[in-house]
């Protein structure tokens, strides 16, 4: 079990990351911006991370799985139609973007940093995967791992063009995304 105090200063830490990344102040996020928004020294921040991205990142994905965690649980519900299931699940995941959309827009103006495409990518890799690893059957022909990468990595392609281009509603993504999934994946329980 991690000490309550350890707990404390990441979640510190990763507010602060936030509350700065979403300020967009035109500066990148730095160490001793960080630290000096969670109350924390620069050596307890490099016991915990090595960079500032990281602790960015984990914010982030530390929001993501929170939104897996209801998945798996809406999908223990066997009654539920797949369709629903993914349009609920995506759902989740825009109203995430939306929430966060000023770092996941420069992240992905500046795809050089990755953020945004690991994130994304890694969360939706191991949600599916899960998904995946869950059914009775899936086709022999398959690599489960190549096939999670490869819709993790589509969705963020479509994730990218809507938080880029602005010019589609969720609406629109959301039909899209289920629209173009593989056919494999509509036969998954």
């Amino acid at each position: 079990m991690t000490d309550p105090r350890v707990l404390r200063t990441r979640e510190a830490l990763q507010a602060a990351a936030l509350e700065l990344a979403m300020a967009d102040e035109g500066k990148p996020l730095n160490v001793a911006a960080i630290t000096q928004r969670a109350g924390i020294n620069r050596a307890t921040f490099y016991d915990h991370y090595s960079s500032p991205q990281e602790v960015l990142m984990k914010a982030l994905s530390r929001e993501l799985d929170v939104l897996r965690y209801l998945d798996i649980e809406r999908r223990a519900d066997r009654t539920k139609p797949r369709l629903e299931l993914l349009r609920t699940g995506m759902a989740g995941v825009v109203a995430h973007i939306r929430k966060f959309e000023p770092i996941y827009r420069r992240s992905f103006e500046h795809a050089s940093d990755g953020l945004s495409q690991n994130v994304l990518a890694d969360h939706f890799a191991v949600s599916i995967r899960q998904i995946i690893d869950r059914q009775p059957s899936f086709p022999e022909e398959l690599n489960r791992e190549i096939a999670a990468k490869f819709v993790a990595y589509a969705l963020v392609g479509a994730l990218e063009v809507w938080v880029l281009g602005n010019q589609v509603s969720e609406h629109t993504l959301l039909e899209s995304i289920l629209t173009s999934m593989p056919n494999w994946w509509n036969d998954l329980v």
